[in-house]
């Protein structure tokens, strides 16, 4: 056969079979169309047939909605995670220093500053006065001073002065220096306090007996002896105590008989027994009923010398009747009542009263310090009305101590007037320029009254552009330049088809591109408009259809940086929008189709 003999009209019905087919042969245009919309498929049984698109793939319905600065977008009825519709609000200064607001990348129109800053700023001026000393040293933004007084430029009018004190440079004494010194035989008895005298304040040999009290050298105040048993012996040759040995002691006894020296008890107190022999001497005993009160010496019975009583509780009670003394009951007693009267407020005036005692009035005067005619000597009024007086004009407030104006010109009276001067009028501004070192290298920082500072604004790297990265799409691939690191992201997966709804439009460039595009997101014109960009007092209002953004300006010195933008206030009336939520798993891959990869592609999974 010769080429392209075999016609249409040359072949047989169901002539043409798989086998007889090239692969990758058949077109498009070679499938006969089953009309607008249809897809060609194979019924249950198998057999190919033609049915509408609409049956396999439901339309896809979007939608978009914003609140405050979120947008979300629902496909089929699934919201997406919302996205912020302004990403950024950036204040700052220009060159000219004036206030630029940047959303989204996009600048405002520049608003210059200083005239609301000059009209609300306030200074403070710090000037030298007499005798005042005044320094300051800047670091950063903060300025320190230091203010030093001359003591000598201060002229006291007290006077310190004492009886018992050696007072030097007393008079006209404030701030300067004076000297004090105890008179002689000034400290007396009473002056010293308890244990204030110890053995180095004591000459050597100068305690003599009169000093020592009776009793008060005990065993242990005496000094060792030199051998074991000796004794203290008086020499009235030396009129001195000296150690000798106990054997050397002589006891001279007369008749030889020791115990025999006791003639007789003097009277019924005591008894003698024995025969004053050496075996059985005498020997003086208490007699039975023999000590009286007239043996007994005063304070010698205590509580431990009378007998037991036998109920707990029990008084010992005089009897008479009977002349001896009784254990009774305290519950037998009678109950008489103390009573105090006649208190009085002030000084402590009290009666007290019981019957069968003697009415006792107690009266305490209560001293008093008193200025009573404000002429600054102070009246002391002891317990005892002793009245003394004292001049109080050293212990001075700033306020009483006069101020020499003449050469400052504070307009101070007193000390305490030139220091709030000095505060009220004391100012820290300092102005701060800038000068091009080298150009797109360095530049130099001054401060008006502060050092300089040269900042490097060079790129590390020197070049301008290895920063900027762009994302491109071929095809199903996402790409991102400048990183030869990175591999393309296959987006095939993430196919959809969009139909637009409402003022939401979407256009499909017929390989698979489709574009989304709307008048506006959330159908309002104004909400992402600064419909507000002015100075109200001391601040700075950025307002537009949702809520007025504040900036404080009332501490931004003319010429200086602007600080971090505060935190955001309470949102409007429209309340909070919930909390975003967290991104759903990704829904999983359809089956693949009966022809493998070249077949068509399965459905796609639910979406997480």
């Amino acid at each position: 056969l010769a080429a392209d003999a075999v016609t249409n009209d040359k072949l047989a019905d169901n002539a043409v079979q798989t086998e007889n087919i090239v692969n990758g042969t058949i077109l498009t245009e070679d499938i006969s169309s089953g009309g607008n919309d249809r897809v060609l498929v194979t019924n249950a049984v198998g057999d190919v047939e033609w049915i509408d698109k609409a049956t396999l793939v439901p339309a896809t319905t979007v939608s978009n909605t914003s609140t405050v600065n979120t947008l979300s977008t629902t496909v089929d009825g699934v919201t997406g995670v919302g996205v912020a519709i302004i990403n950024s609000n950036e204040l700052s200064l220009d060159s000219n220093n004036e206030l630029v607001s940047t959303i989204n990348g996009e600048a405002s129109t520049a608003l210059d500053l200083e005239p609301t800053i000059v009209a609300n700023q306030k200074t403070t001026s710090v000037v030298e006065g007499t005798g005042v000393n005044i320094t300051n040293t800047t670091t950063g933004n903060n300025t320190e001073y230091t203010v030093t007084v001359d003591p000598t430029d201060i002229i006291g009018d007290g006077t310190i002065s004492s009886t018992d004190i050696v007072v030097s440079g007393g008079a006209n004494s404030t701030l300067n220096d004076v000297t004090l010194e105890i008179a002689d035989n000034a400290i007396t008895n009473a002056k010293m306090a308890d244990n204030a005298i110890t053995t180095t304040e004591i000459v050597d040999g100068t305690i003599a007996s009169a000093d020592i009290a009776n009793t008060a050298v005990t065993l242990e105040k005496l000094a060792d002896g030199t051998l074991d048993g000796q004794v203290m012996q008086w020499d009235g040759a030396t009129s001195t105590w000296t150690l000798v040995d106990l054997g050397s002691v002589t006891v001279t006894e007369n008749d030889g008989i020791v115990g025999n020296e006791v003639v007789g008890a003097t009277n019924t107190t005591l008894t003698r027994s024995g025969d004053g022999s050496q075996a059985v001497p005498y020997t003086l005993g208490v007699s039975d009923g023999g000590i009286t009160a007239t043996q007994l010496a005063d304070n010698a019975v205590t509580l431990s010398k009378l007998a037991d009583g036998t109920t707990d509780g029990q008084l010992m009670q005089w009897n008479a009747t009977s002349g001896s003394w009784e254990l009774i009951d305290a519950s037998s007693l009678s109950d008489d009542d103390i009573s105090v009267t006649n208190t009085v407020t002030g000084h402590i005036i009290a009666t007290i009263s019981e019957p069968g005692i003697t009415d006792v009035n107690i009266n305490e005067t209560v001293t008093t310090l008193s200025d009573a005619n404000s002429d600054g000597i102070f009246d002391y009024v002891s317990e005892d009305n002793t009245t003394t007086s004292f001049d109080g004009t050293d212990d001075q407030n700033a306020s009483e101590v006069t101020y020499n104006d003449a050469a400052s010109s504070l307009g101070a009276a007193n000390v305490q007037e030139a220091i709030e001067a000095l505060a009220t009028n004391s100012s820290d501004n300092q102005g701060i320029s800038s000068t091009v070192v080298t150009t797109n290298e360095t530049v130099n920082i001054a401060l008006e009254r502060g050092s300089d500072t040269t900042i490097d604004i060079r790129d590390a790297d020197s070049s301008i552009t290895n920063e900027i990265q762009d994302l491109s799409l071929s095809g199903d691939n996402l790409t991102l330049s400048n990183d030869p690191t990175a591999a393309a992201i296959d987006l095939s997966d993430y196919r959809e088809t969009v139909i637009g709804t409402g003022n939401i439009f979407v256009a499909d460039d017929g390989s698979g591109n489709y574009t989304v595009s709307s008048t506006d997101p959330d159908e309002s014109i104004t909400n992402e408009v600064n419909t507000r960009f002015s100075v109200v007092g001391s601040n700075l209002e950025i307002e537009d259809d949702n809520s007025v953004l504040f900036v404080p300006l009332s501490e931004l010195a003319a010429g200086g940086a602007v600080g971090p933008q505060g935190p955001v206030g309470d949102k409007g009336a429209t309340g909070d929008t919930g909390d975003k939520g967290e991104v759903g798993d990704k829904g999983l891959v359809g089956d693949k189709g009966a022809t493998g990869d070249t077949g068509d592609k399965g459905a796609t999974g639910d979406k997480g």
